[in-house]
């Protein structure tokens, strides 16, 4: 981190284009899962989803900027309360700021892409957690998502600090947070307590009331449901949903949840009474339309 601004400036950095780093090494020259050599870093992405319009006055720029760095800061000082209230939030070694939104390192003991399970069981507990705190502070850091698809890449590559975000020109800029390195036989250990807890408090949630019927639909719904124009929408929208329960273990609803999706399909040609017929029909082992 002490030699990086140097670094940058004797590059000579061009201000049009973007440059990233690693967090982990590769064996070789391309940056592939296969090629993962060593583990460094646990980086998390998190972005601003905020639609945003460049003909915008510039002034209207500088208040969204504005407001973008309050959201962040938000986030940061709840992450600082829940390492010091619940102790179950170990605080990122550093953040980079990347110009619409932030990363968060955390540097570990270096260690061989044998141990990558360990790595990544600690990564994405550390998504659930922060994904958690997200939704738990909504209605202050609503506009904020972690990027999952950039996190949980071990070989994805980060802006570099000191250089220039092309698309918002502005400074990608880097700030040790509590500055540790952390030990992963330290961080499992929390990532499983975490774990479970959240498995404690999903199995005392309290079932749906017996007598709210899961599959009722208005009338203004089935009109749309059954609209020619929308049924590709909803027929995509059905495999989605059974794509996304695919792999649902016992006691998460799956079985309710596959009705669901076959009560929607069943909408467009059958209509909702008989929809639901077929859904509570017993299966005789014969295909069915």
């Amino acid at each position: 981190m002490d030699k990086l601004p140097d670094f940058v400036e004797s590059a000579h950095f061009s201000r049009r284009m973007d440059y990233y780093i690693t967090a982990n090494s590769v064996a070789g020259v391309q940056r592939r899962k296969e090629g993962l050599f060593s583990l460094h870093n646990i980086v998390i992405d998190i972005d601003l989803h905020v639609k945003e319009d460049f003909e915008a006055p510039a002034n209207t720029i500088k208040e969204r900027m504005f407001y973008n760095q309050e959201l962040l800061h938000a986030l940061l000082s709840r992450f600082q309360d829940a390492a010091s209230t619940e102790e179950r939030l170990p605080l990122p070694t550093s953040v980079v700021w990347t110009g619409r939104g932030l990363q968060l390192w955390w540097a570990i003991i270096p260690m061989s892409r044998k141990c990558l399970t360990w790595y990544e069981e600690i990564r994405d507990t550390l998504i659930l957690r922060i994904q958690n705190l997200i939704e738990e502070y909504s209605s202050e850091l609503g506009d904020l998502k972690v990027d999952g698809a950039a996190s949980k890449n071990a070989v994805g590559y980060f802006r570099l600090p000191g250089t220039v975000n092309s698309h918002s020109q502005t400074l990608v800029k880097a700030e040790i947070w509590s500055g540790e390195q952390y030990d992963t036989h330290e961080l499992i250990k929390w990532a499983k307590e975490y774990t479970k807890e959240q498995a404690a408090e999903e199995e005392v949630k309290p079932l749906p009331h017996p007598d709210v019927d899961p599959f009722s639909y208005s009338d203004a719904e089935v009109r749309i449901l059954k609209n020619v124009f929308t049924l590709a929408f909803f027929r995509v929208r059905q495999m989605i949903r059974l794509r996304a329960i695919r792999n649902d273990e016992i006691g998460n609803e799956t079985r309710n949840n596959m009705c669901l999706v076959v009560f929607n399909a069943l909408l467009l040609s059958s209509g909702e009474e008989k929809a639901w017929e077929k859904i509570q029909k017993p299966y005789d082992g014969k295909r069915t339309a």
